[in-house]
């Protein structure tokens, strides 16, 4: 499996234009995210970009990420938030409603809270997406979406970005996702422990370490 590395450096993309989409397997891969930019936690400032391909794609996509999204406006860029640009990138329909010609755009309820976005995340792809449960044989795979348990309101999510396969043979893994609304200038690692052949993960955060809920992996 394919395995880019986080690097030091800021990279500005534009938002790839929505692809058509039709259910069937997806296969996401080529995934890699420079570090997020230091300082860039204020409420609509672009803190990092997600580049990845879509099966057969010969050029990267690209997803901006954002800092703070607690503005109080329709425009915020909430953790859900993201997830909303990316499934409109992946041809979604349906999911959380349309986005403005800014590619802003609030939390509507189809999209829901960030422990829930990845079920409802699969829920909306046609089966180009399967949810696991935390706890599960599976681990997640790069482009997977993942939600963490409501240890702020609402929870958290983000998109899987590195898989250490080689890693993963020792009975733990640690992957970074790319995510928004999460006021630190990295990436947040989940790390995954296997016990009995089954995978559970958690997010450290603070002294605490949330349980992840589950994750939307691409069926391709």
């Amino acid at each position: 499996m394919l395995r880019r590395t986080f690097l030091a450096g800021v990279t500005v993309a534009a938002l790839w234009p929505s692809a058509a989409f039709s259910s069937g397997p997806i296969r996401i891969w080529g995934l890699w995210a420079r570090d997020p930019i230091p300082g860039r936690n204020g409420v609509n400032q672009l803190k990092g970009t997600l580049h990845y391909r879509v099966n057969s794609d010969s050029t990267d996509r690209a997803l901006n990420a954002y800092g703070n999204g607690l503005d109080g406006s329709s425009s915020q860029r909430q953790c859900v938030e993201l997830i909303k640009r990316y499934a409109a990138q992946l041809g979604f329909s349906g999911y959380g409603g349309s986005l403005g010609s800014n590619d802003n755009g609030n939390a509507l309820p189809s999209v829901g809270d960030g422990y829930q976005a990845a079920q409802r995340f699969a829920n909306a792809s046609s089966g180009a997406f399967t949810f696991v449960a935390n706890g599960a044989s599976d681990l997640p795979k790069p482009g997977a979406v993942i939600s963490i348990e409501q240890f702020i309101p609402g929870g958290h999510v983000g998109i899987v970005c590195n898989h250490d396969a080689a890693e993963a043979q020792s009975g733990a893994l640690r992957i970074k996702i790319v995510e928004q609304n999460m006021p630190i200038d990295t990436w947040k690692e989940i790390r995954f422990s296997r016990t009995n052949g089954r995978w559970y993960g958690v997010m450290p955060n603070r002294g605490r370490e949330p349980a992840v809920i589950g994750w939307a992996n691409p069926t391709g």
